[in-house]
């Protein structure tokens, strides 16, 4: 069978530049399509038949490509064209999902044949949303294993619909197969097919700052259940771990990368495995600087997993402060408080640790809110603060309170940089402040302090990498 696997295109839209000409500068992680990669590696090797009676070969190895649209400006008929699926997976976010669909229906009408299915997590939180003819199966939550039974029953030409994890439409109405997660889904023992996206390496960088970073997950899921949040859902409220070996071969196989992005919801959610994997990294020798995604409760809780995993090379951290105000928190079921956010910050500083730290600005934020909101970003010395307007995201218990106030239903706008419910104030200035506080924060000074920070340690790194092949040339 011949697969191809998609990464859509950008297609978010923003109001601040097409409505008022601005635009919002910070910095951008662009990353390789960790999940299409993983699900490539699980089929890879498998044998089966074309599904198409026009083929004519005979049985073959299965043929997967990664088509990453946002790296590569190929025409869809033409990639269509050239590679000739007889299944098309795309992957997407809820951003993405309007595009998604449009891939889909242009690849029914390229050939009808092709089998159409969609994962991510738009789909594993509104799966209805793809309730059209042209979608044949809907891929809900952890997609490995469901993504890999699915192939092989296509193959077979058997019943796939009682795949645990699998949905479709019949008679217009969506149909789930329930699935319970289990330590099978995480599929450990297949690495990721990393080669398919060789030659999109390149573009796989911290934007703006010419640093290539590569992806590798630890988790899935999240330890807390906030109301704003999807990626938890996608587990059904599980925090699965997975195998610390598997980890570790996985950051090892991205050799062409010195930063390592660990894109978990929380890295260090279970302490003794995030003590065994930097044990690991460190006996191992693995040279690596390292970006994860941590919890305040969790760094104030455990100071001194900070300090080992600094010692091992990690530099920055992303984490969710998300407001200065706790009754915010309490109502967005964060689980921490502004006290805690600010011990947290000093922590990870202590130990030469960048702080990128995600705020989210509500509608209702008034002059003196986002007066406050600079200063405190000012006063603790985050490096990388990101401000996302908050956006109640379909399958969400905040979607759920908040879905009658919503006023834009296009979903190419949920991308947290537009105000999808109502300002309090004007919308312009809202936008203005918005963007203001971009400007204010991501001036030459401060890029310059965080790039001589990383690329002094990145430097280390090479270094010490070249002189120990040098040494071991000469042996």
């Amino acid at each position: 069978m011949r697969i191809l696997l998609i990464n859509p295109p950008n297609s978010g839209r923003n109001i601040i530049t097409e409505k008022y000409g601005a635009d919002i500068i910070r910095q951008v992680f662009k990353q390789e399509p960790l999940s299409l990669e993983l699900l490539a590696g699980m089929v890879r090797s498998e044998t089966a038949r074309p599904c198409r009676a026009s083929r004519t070969y005979d049985e073959v190895d299965d043929e997967v490509e990664i088509f990453d649209m946002k790296a590569d400006n190929t025409p869809y008929e033409k990639k269509m064209s050239e590679f000739r699926p007889d299944l098309v997976g795309i992957t997407c976010m809820t951003c993405e999902a309007q595009t998604a669909l449009q891939l889909m229906e242009r690849t029914k009408e390229y050939n009808a044949h092709i089998v159409t299915l969609v994962g991510g997590v738009h789909a594993s939180n509104d799966p209805e949303f793809f309730n059209h003819l042209f979608v044949d199966y809907i891929v809900v939550g952890l997609g490995k294993k469901t993504f890999s039974d699915l192939v092989k029953g296509i193959e077979e030409k058997k019943d796939v619909r009682g795949i645990p994890g699998v949905g479709s439409f019949r008679n217009g109405k969506f149909q789930l197969s329930p699935k319970k997660f289990q330590y099978d889904d995480l599929a450990d023992n297949v690495p990721p097919h990393r080669e398919l996206v060789k030659k999109y390496r390149p573009f796989y960088r911290l934007d703006n700052m010419k640093i290539n970073v590569g992806a590798v997950d630890t988790s899935y899921g999240c330890t807390n259940k906030c109301n704003f949040c999807c990626l938890w859902k996608t587990t059904q409220g599980h925090y699965i771990t997975r195998n610390p070996e598997a980890v570790i071969r996985d950051i090892e196989s991205s050799t062409e990368n010195f930063f390592i992005r660990l894109v978990d919801a929380n890295t260090f959610g279970d302490k003794k495995r995030a003590e065994t994997i930097a044990s690991m990294i460190a006996q191992k020798g693995i040279k690596k600087v390292f970006i994860v995604d941590a919890r305040t409760d969790t760094i104030v809780s455990q100071p001194e997993l900070i300090r080992l995993w600094s010692s091992i090379g990690l530099r920055a951290v992303v984490v969710g402060l998300e407001e200065i105000r706790d009754r915010h928190l309490n109502d967005f079921n964060k689980r921490t408080s502004l006290k805690m956010n600010t011990d947290a910050i000093k922590i990870l500083h202590d130990n030469g640790i960048t702080v990128i730290g995600d705020f989210i600005v509500s509608p209702d934020y008034g002059e003196k809110d986002f007066d406050n909101l600079r200063d405190y970003v000012e006063e603790n010395k985050i490096e990388c603060p990101g401000f996302s307007i908050l956006t109640p995201m379909p399958g969400t218990a905040l979607y759920e309170q908040m879905k009658d106030q919503i006023i834009i239903k296009d979903l190419d706008y949920y991308t947290l940089t537009n105000a999808v419910l109502p300002t309090k104030m004007p919308e312009e200035k809202f936008y203005e402040r918005v963007g203001g506080l971009y400007r204010e924060f991501y001036s030459l000074s401060l890029t310059k302090r965080l790039l001589s920070k990383i690329f002094l340690r990145e430097s280390f790194i090479k270094m010490g990498d070249l002189l120990k092949r040098k040494f071991n040339a000469n042996d």
